[in-house]
């Protein structure tokens, strides 16, 4: 696993699963501020831009550093984000046969590239039972 993303301020045992994956991926966003989780929920809606996320400030794993999103490293190294390529559904089927990751793709409007850990279930729920969400 190649990162372009920092490891820094992951949860540590999510940080080693993804790096655990096998094939030609890269992380490309890691953890993320408040203020950057605000700037992406405001691209398509308020500021220009195509709709990225649909996670308010303090409803993204990535801001609890439970979640990573990836690209698919070609031959030449570039980076793609092109779903239909065989290497995506192998990089689904591992993701889902993790017992600590799950995969966007599942989502009801999929985020393909995203990978987040398992455990930010239980996070997210504490914070709606807190009053945080």
């Amino acid at each position: 696993m190649r990162w372009h993303a920092k490891k820094e301020g992951l949860d540590a045992e999510f940080a080693a699963d993804v790096d655990a994956i096998p094939g030609p991926w890269c992380v490309t966003d890691g953890l993320r501020s408040r203020a950057r989780q605000a700037e992406l929920y405001a691209q398509g809606r308020t500021t220009p831009g195509e709709i990225v996320t649909y996670s308010k400030p303090g409803q993204s794993a990535h801001q609890w550093g439970l979640a990573a999103d990836v690209a698919r490293i070609d031959a030449e190294g570039t980076l793609r984000w092109d779903y239909t390529h065989p290497d995506w559904d192998t990089l689904w089927t591992y993701i889902d046969r993790s017992p600590r990751m799950h995969s966007g793709v599942h989502f009801p409007t999929p985020d393909e590239p995203h990978i987040q850990a398992v455990k930010w279930y239980k996070k997210r729920a504490d914070l709606i039972a807190s009053g945080g969400w």
